[in-house]
């Protein structure tokens, strides 16, 4: 695996895992993943092994799932920000605030399915705040 590539990870390989634990501990690149701009953001490995069956990671990012059962690619709902974090000294931080990201509730739902309330974004939080 070389960096600065997108690389698909085929979970349904992995009969157990342990058998995955192991696979993330030889490869550098799968050890520090994660779903959203949030550094301090740790993933839950075996979540995403017991409900994934495929990902698809850029740099340190997952971009895209693949649900267990599903033929169907999710694009990751924080792909823009991230995108965004990693160009933001290309670009001028004005029309960065320029950008309008969407929200709805079934995102958000899913993603909390995914990585739970703490992995949520500050956006996201604030979405759900004023839903109520």
């Amino acid at each position: 695996m070389r960096e600065n590539n997108i690389i698909c990870v085929n979970l349904s390989g992995f009969e157990t895992y342990k058998e995955f634990s192991k696979f993330i501990e030889k490869h550098d690149r799968l050890k520090a993943i994660r779903t959203n701009s949030n550094i301090s953001h740790t993933l839950s490995y075996e979540s995403v092994f017991n409900k994934l069956s495929k990902i698809w990671i850029l740099d340190d990012f997952i971009i895209y799932i693949q649900r267990k059962g599903s033929n169907k690619m999710i694009i990751n709902p924080d792909l823009e920000k991230i995108i965004l974090e990693k160009s933001v000294s290309l670009t001028e931080k004005s029309k960065v605030k320029n950008i309008e990201i969407t929200l709805d509730m079934d995102s958000i739902l899913d993603r909390i399915n995914d990585v739970g309330v703490d992995g949520l974004t500050l956006e996201e939080k604030d979405f759900l705040d004023k839903q109520n």
